[in-house]
């Protein structure tokens, strides 16, 4: 007979004994022990919040001031089951809500304080001016060379004949371009599946 068999009783079911020497079990009540403390003040706590709650629904006088003082402060609120739904899940999914808070009030600390210094406002704008300037020049630049060329072609208005084609054909940035259009055709039509072989 095994050491296992020898203590149960009679009805197949385990002793006493035989449960308390389990290590799992031995744990788990040690740690029940520990925060046996803990669980007494959670559910004196939720003991002292139900009888508020009996007692205040009890005193219809108390709660109709208390509900008609929320009425005049507050814009008006329906207490109807859908509200009280919205209220439970908010007071449900609020661990979650503090976490993200807690994770989004350093960021705003910082902006509150970079709103408020002077000099970090003025070192950020200067930082951002030294990014974008770079590309501010290169806009001037692409502006100015499209003011050019509307102005040179509002004032030579004289027309282009096909010796003076060809003549244009010519010149190195015409070329340049011709040969940028051509590759621009050749790549757009493979990709269309119109490429020649």
């Amino acid at each position: 007979m095994t050491a296992e068999r020898a203590s149960r009783t009679t009805n197949d079911a385990p002793t006493l004994e035989a449960v308390l020497a389990d290590p799992a079990v031995e744990r788990a009540l040690v740690d029940l022990l520990h925060d046996l403390p803990e669980w007494a003040a959670r559910l004196k706590a939720l003991g002292n919040l139900l009888a508020f709650a009996e007692h205040l629904l009890a005193d219809r006088e108390s709660l109709t001031y208390l509900l008609s003082g929320l009425k005049e402060d507050w814009p008006p609120v329906t207490l109807d089951r859908e509200t009280l739904a919205a209220l439970l899940r908010l007071l449900d999914k609020a661990p979650r809500l503090v976490a993200l808070l807690d994770k989004i009030e350093p960021m705003v600390e910082f902006a509150v304080a970079l709103a408020e210094d002077q000099e970090s406002q003025r070192y950020l704008c200067e930082s951002v001016q030294s990014y974008v300037a770079p590309f501010k020049e290169k806009a001037a630049e692409a502006k100015a060379l499209v003011d050019a060329i509307r102005r040179r072609a509002q004032e030579d208005r004289t027309p282009v004949g096909v010796f003076g084609l060809m003549k244009l054909l010519k010149e190195p940035v015409v070329q340049e371009l011709l040969i940028t259009l051509r590759a621009a055709a050749s790549v757009l039509g493979e990709r269309k599946g119109h490429g020649r072989s």
